[in-house]
């Protein structure tokens, strides 16, 4: 495995990083080879330096006591962390360690503000204690909101300016990320400023520019403009830079957001926690379907949305919101009366799904081994108890599909019963012997196909997240055809024939690819569980039950046990600890039944 790769795994400050983020960090810094018997002191060092290779010795004042850093340890500066260590290091044998300035990853920060909200998270959680400008951060509060349509006269701008309105209880700004149409400087009768084109590497000096730019509606609403009127394409590298310093300051931040600059797009999509898309009718809801499955890549939330004062198809609207026009307002553009229905039972849905404060469950990336969990599900289902999102991969998440397609407890036995069973394992796989794989995927997506018809995840209450390989590359998956994800997480390559969907060809990529609860900590979401078991045995089919080859590659496929407990909140690590040998859904289900509804009792 690549030495950086192991380092983003093992380095708990570094768990949350997206693969684009992780390829530019390190790309930042620089490796660099330490003789044995070197010293570095740690008071002078304003550089990060975590250990690739070889052994370290620190050297406390006093020798009051002597650590030793091997691979995977880290010492000098960390950002926004009080440095209270002092004394010598000293390689006790020719070592490498990878060396980032500090500086560095402050415009690190700068670029990527999710990895920013994680990181911060994840030093709290762990203890260190935190510097004065590390404590300003400590809330780091703006929850991004798009308001997103392909069309113009959508409603876009209407309903991001009602958004605003509703959530002037928290500090809230709206950005106006179109170019023509329907300024929100129009709706709410404001002088329109210059667009923030300029780009300003310095933080002091774009914050003095988003202080002169930021115009006042009422106490709690400002106004924003990004790009309207601008006559040149916006670089979209300057969204990163506006919400890392929005964030410190806003709770809410709406951007108003036109198809016009797909790169700009594209970066306000993956800056935000959560996207409205206003849609006329199922072609349009289609193409926007593609272009989700295509672009939103870190656990983005889409709900779909119904302008009812524009024509076009009525009835049930599954999985979405309908915006309730305010035919008054249309005609006469009277601010005032926006505001009456701002304050109606109409936008209630939309601000409580974006004033929530999230709940999440990480479930640990297993195959065979996850018929240990199974039971917590049916436990759960059991006890009413809900998540916002559920994360996880391989046959974790299958299973985790399941709960959520099971209408009652006696039905999801059921389902994870077939689900286990010899006979459905052996159904799924299709011999086919070609060139670059041995069984076909079309068996397993029928299966998934009879369970799930053609629903996509977007349309569920607990959003199910997965994590999977497309094309070569790790992707968090938040929207898609739910069928098509789970034959995804099923299968591994190259065993299998990868299957085409989240806008390429994807597999579970199971043991590689696994996920952790350190992941959600970029999220919006302020309470995040994670379940997982210690199996002290190994589940092994027996001989015969199975095909052999299949079975053979899942007896060396399973990824090893990583505990994730010393940084969760108390409470929320549901972990079971088992010793159980024989794969049988119905004798583990009995067995964990006692832990596993005590930690479903533990869900508040």
């Amino acid at each position: 495995m690549n030495p950086f790769e192991t380092i983003r795994r093992t380095v708990p400050f570094l768990k949350h990083l997206t693969a684009e983020e992780s390829e530019f960090f390190f790309r930042t810094g620089r490796v660099i080879t330490v003789k044995s018997g070197q010293y570095a002191e740690l008071k002078k060092t304003s550089s990060l330096n975590i250990v690739i290779s070889g052994i370290f010795e620190v050297e406390t004042i006093g020798n009051a006591e002597v650590v030793y850093f091997t691979s995977g340890s880290f010492f000098g500066s960390l950002p926004f962390v009080e440095n209270r260590k002092r004394g010598n290091v000293r390689a006790l044998l020719d070592s490498t360690i990878f060396v980032i300035h500090e500086e560095d990853i402050y415009r690190f920060f700068m670029k990527y503000h999710k990895a920013l909200r994680g990181y911060i998270r994840m030093i709290t959680s762990m203890g260190f204690e935190m510097t004065e400008t590390g404590r300003r951060y400590f809330d780091l509060k703006g929850k991004v909101v798009s308001v997103f349509s392909d069309s113009q006269g959508s409603g876009k701008t209407t309903l991001s300016a009602a958004l605003g309105l509703a959530l002037t209880m928290d500090e809230t700004v709206i950005l106006d990320v179109s170019y023509s149409g329907k300024s929100l400087f129009d709706v709410f009768q404001r002088r329109l400023t210059a667009p923030v084109s300029e780009r300003d590497q310095s933080a002091t000096g774009a914050e003095s520019l988003l202080n002169e730019r930021l115009v006042h509606v009422k106490d709690g609403l400002y106004l924003l403009n990004i790009t309207f009127s601008s006559r040149v394409r916006i670089d979209p590298s300057i969204i990163g830079t506006l919400l890392f310093l929005l964030s410190r300051r806003f709770r809410y931040i709406i951007a108003d957001l036109s198809n016009t600059d797909p790169e700009l797009r594209d970066a306000v999509f993956a800056g935000s926690d959560m996207i409205f898309a206003l849609t006329g009718g199922k072609k349009e809801t289609g193409e926007l379907n593609g272009l989700f499955d295509e672009k939103l890549t870190d656990f983005q939330r889409v709900f779909y949305v119904r302008n009812e004062y524009l024509p076009g198809e009525r009835g049930a609207f599954v999985g979405g919101f309908t915006f309730e026009h305010n035919r008054e307002y249309e005609q006469s553009g009277n601010v005032d009366l926006l505001a009456g229905s701002a304050a109606g039972a109409g936008i209630k849905p939309f601000v409580e799904k974006i004033t929530s404060p999230g709940r999440s469950l990480a479930v640990q990336s297993l195959s065979l081994e996850s018929v240990c969990l199974a039971g917590f599900f049916v436990d759960l289902q059991h006890s009413g108890k809900f998540f916002d999102s559920i994360y996880s991969s391989s046959f974790s998440y299958f299973i985790s599909c399941l709960y959520l397609l099971g209408h009652d407890e006696k039905e999801l036995v059921a389902m994870l019963r077939r689900f286990y069973s010899s006979e459905q394992i052996n159904r799924n796989l299709d011999i086919s012997f070609p060139g670059s794989f041995i069984f076909k995927n079309s068996r397993i997506l029928r299966y998934a196909r009879e369970l799930a018809s053609d629903k996509r995840i977007e349309m569920f209450h607990t959003q199910p997240v997965c994590k999977l390989i497309s094309s070569g590359s790790e992707r968090i998956a938040s929207t898609g055809d739910l069928a098509s994800l789970m034959t995804a997480s099923y299968i591994t390559s190259p065993l299998f024939e990868p299957v085409s969907t989240s806008g390429g060809e994807c597999s579970s990529g199971y043991p590689a690819v696994t996920v952790s609860p350190a992941e959600l900590f970029r999220t919006g979401c302020d309470e995040i569980y994670y379940l997982s078991v210690l199996n002290r045995d190994r589940i092994t089919p027996g001989d015969g039950v199975i095909n052999e080859l299949y079975k053979n590659t899942l007896d060396t496929g399973t990824a090893p046990y990583s505990d994730e407990s010393y940084y969760l909140q108390q409470g929320k690590n549901l972990f079971m600890e088992i010793d159980e040998n024989e794969f049988k859904f119905d004798k583990i289900s009995d067995k964990t039944k006692t832990i596993t509804h005590s930690l479903a009792l533990r869900i508040l």
